[in-house]
């Protein structure tokens, strides 16, 4: 939800104030809902000298709750920073006994929409068979539905709608052919 704990608990406030539900699924215990509930939960007042206490106990409650979101955020910056120290180690060990890190820049990745969509950016493009400029084809593919088939034998209905870079990548690529 954000790149460190302080900014993601910001922003919690910041869309819980807004209205916006917000559901974590590994962490149910912050989701907004939650909080809300904590929120209406105030310990009632009795209308004595008792309240100045009751109302401490409220503020307590609310500081509390509020902790704990902010220290779920907290472990999952915890947790990010320790995958990416945890990555960063295996990437220097796999350098260091000369294997080969990454994709190769020559190599392309067979994605299963790229042979519809290749198609669809031939038929319409003007650079190809088509008369309609890039940002008309890639509205186009916005609003396409495709059938792919999977390794698998089944085929599958997916949106046809693809990154702006993506789109440039393939029609150089289809040039180049």
């Amino acid at each position: 939800m954000s790149r460190n704990a302080d900014d993601g608990f910001t922003l919690y406030k910041e869309l819980f104030n807004l209205g916006v539900h917000l559901v974590f699924l590994k962490e149910p215990h912050i989701s907004t809902d939650v909080y809300r509930e904590t929120l209406q939960q105030h310990v009632a007042m009795t209308g004595t000298d008792i309240d100045v206490i009751l109302k401490g106990v409220n503020e307590y409650l609310m500081i509390l709750a509020e902790k704990q979101i902010h220290l779920a955020f907290q472990t999952a910056q915890q947790e990010v920073n320790y995958l990416r120290k945890r990555t960063s180690e295996g990437v220097r060990k796999a350098q260091l006994a000369r294997k080969c890190v990454g994709t190769p820049k020559e190599s392309v990745l067979d994605v299963r929409k790229r042979k519809p969509i290749e198609s669809l950016i031939r038929k319409y493009s003007r650079d190809f068979d088509g008369n309609l400029t890039d940002v008309e084809v890639m509205a186009i593919l916005r609003g396409r539905t495709i059938t792919v088939a999977e390794s698998t034998g089944r085929i599958v209905e997916t949106t046809a709608g693809i990154a702006r870079n993506t789109y440039y990548k393939y029609k150089r690529e289809m040039q180049q052919i």
